[in-house]
């Protein structure tokens, strides 16, 4: 069977015959202005040797899944992946700040499940923590229980400007310069 449709009649081909289908509305396609407001796209770019990922803000829940994939993608192909959180610093900046990697498999680093917990929020696990990473928001939370992102307060969030993941660790550039980092292997979902 085949089926083709012009403006308004859509037309049935089977082997034996053409039947003519009821009269199918016009179909209703989007503006350009709401494509852009609904379907912000994650930016993904390489600067010097490092894979780039520009989450949009803010982030969506499939957004966010095609985030991890791509994030772990990356560094199971052996590359240094940033995701910049900070859309005022322009991303070559924040890869000059990021830490030097090898490439090597650190044999001590674990691999930490990354599970997606709202849209623009991801939870990591480590040895002996949990990441919190609000995406959208550009800030993270680390306890040692899993403690619910909508439970956490204001003053509990460190702001993050960048999230640097290796086959060997993750280092996060906090808004005040400091660093934090853990060894462990962002490999995506489960």
């Amino acid at each position: 069977m085949l089926a083709t449709c012009s403006s308004r009649v859509c037309y049935v081909r089977t082997r034996r015959s053409v039947q003519f289908a009821e009269e199918v509305p016009a179909v209703q396609r989007p503006t350009t202005q709401e494509l852009e407001l609904s379907e912000a796209a994650i930016t993904i770019s390489m600067c010097d040797d490092r894979v780039v990922i520009c989450p949009p803000s803010p982030l969506g829940l499939d957004s966010t899944h095609a985030l991890v994939a791509a994030a772990a993608a990356g560094v199971l192909g052996g590359s240094m992946v940033m995701i910049d959180l900070d859309s005022q610093t322009d991303s070559s900046e924040l890869v000059a700040l990021g830490p030097i990697s090898d490439g090597l498999v650190d044999p001590v680093a674990v691999a930490g499940h990354v599970g997606v917990v709202g849209a623009g929020c991801v939870r990591l696990s480590t040895a002996d923590s949990y990441w919190t990473i609000d995406i959208s928001e550009g800030r993270l939370f680390r306890a040692e229980t899993i403690v619910d992102h909508h439970f956490v307060g204001r003053a509990d969030w460190t702001s993050v400007q960048a999230i640097w993941l290796t086959c060997s660790s993750i280092t996060a550039l906090c808004a005040d310069g400091s660093y934090i980092s853990a060894r462990v292997i962002w490999n995506g979902e489960a």
